[in-house]
């Protein structure tokens, strides 16, 4: 007998996972997203990038008063006591509980903000009821915590949205991957992630001229551990039909070149570098799409090898595009 399968509230599975992570805090922390988010998120849709930008910038609004208060209480501190001879330092009650409440009261923000990104991509979603693992909340919270950064706080919300979803989709080990990562870093991947076709890059020497594809900037990625240390060659026999391979917002066809190349199912060989186990998780949350003059590049090698190309743009959650969405691309040289 199959096992059915309840669908509840995103949101409400989504407050599970806080409150696994951080406690009862969690409802307070999230009743104002589930009161009045609804709102923002329309309000967003209706009036655009203007209205995004405002509401985005509330977090780093509530982070930068309390940086300001801290560095101003540090001045004042600092100029009632410029002339005293004594050098000493002094540890009291009252200076530890002031640290204390200035981490935790900057990391709340943080995590609400976290907490408000995960909502806005969950937002009219439904998904299977689960217990939270403990561990990973545990992990996930402390980690996110002190992360004060706009966009990575984006990734770390998309990441327990994704989490939410599908209990398979983040391991720990891309937790603590994404924990090492600076805004540098992360904007770095996202430009890498535009040439990535099927979970790898398609890479030759000659190719590291141009864009974001270049080697240094691949051996640092090697370094966040988003990508494998060793290039290799995927050789992969077509047969007669086509064969489909993803990429970010299209969907690739490779095909032989006439008839006689499609019956003989030759071999074509692909230079590549993989991603990580952490890179395929962190690439399915990066926004991009596959950069042009790459596809192209690809064209040009699959040309060489008797074979053509094309590309159907598609949405991210859309079926397989029919044979008639599919266009040809260009190799370089070449001019439609």
């Amino acid at each position: 007998m199959a096992e059915l399968s309840l669908k509840i509230s995103s949101i409400d599975k989504l407050l599970d996972y806080a409150a696994s992570g951080i406690g009862a805090i969690a409802g307070p922390l999230l009743l104002p997203w589930i009161a009045g988010k609804e709102a923002k998120a329309e309000k967003i849709r209706a009036q655009g990038k203007a209205d995004a930008a405002q509401i985005e910038a509330t977090g780093r609004a509530k982070t930068s008063a309390i940086l300001a208060r801290a560095q101003a209480e540090a001045r004042e501190y600092f100029g009632a006591h410029e002339g005293a001879s004594q050098h000493r330092i002094e540890i009291t009650p009252a200076g530890i509980a002031q640290r204390i409440e200035f981490q935790e009261t900057k990391r709340l923000v943080n995590i609400t903000s976290i907490l408000d990104n995960a909502g806005a991509e969950l937002e009219g979603e439904h998904v299977d009821d689960h217990e939270p693992d403990p561990d990973w909340t545990a992990r996930f919270f402390a980690l996110c915590q002190d992360v004060s950064s706009t966009d990575l706080k984006k990734y770390w919300g998309r990441l327990l949205a994704g989490k939410i979803r599908n209990q398979k989709a983040v391991s720990l080990r891309t937790l603590y991957t994404l924990a090492r990562l600076t805004e540098e870093d992360v904007k770095l991947f996202r430009e890498i992630c535009s040439y990535v076709v099927d979970e790898v890059i398609y890479y030759r020497a000659s190719w590291h001229r141009y864009g974001a594809l270049k080697y240094d900037n691949l051996l640092h990625l090697q370094d966040c551990g988003l990508v494998l240390r060793a290039s290799t060659s995927l050789r992969r026999t077509l047969g007669s039909a086509p064969v489909t391979v993803r990429a970010k917002g299209c969907t690739l066809s490779i095909y032989g070149r006439n008839k006689l190349v499609a019956s003989l199912g030759l071999p074509v060989s692909f230079p590549m570098i993989p991603l990580t186990a952490a890179g395929r998780q962190l690439l399915e949350i990066t926004d991009c799409s596959l950069d042009e003059f790459h596809m192209r590049s690809l064209a040009t090698l699959l040309r060489r090898q008797y074979h053509l190309l094309a590309v159907a743009r598609v949405a991210e959650k859309s079926n397989a595009p029919r044979e008639d969405e599919f266009v040809q691309v260009l190799p370089l040289g070449k001019k439609s």
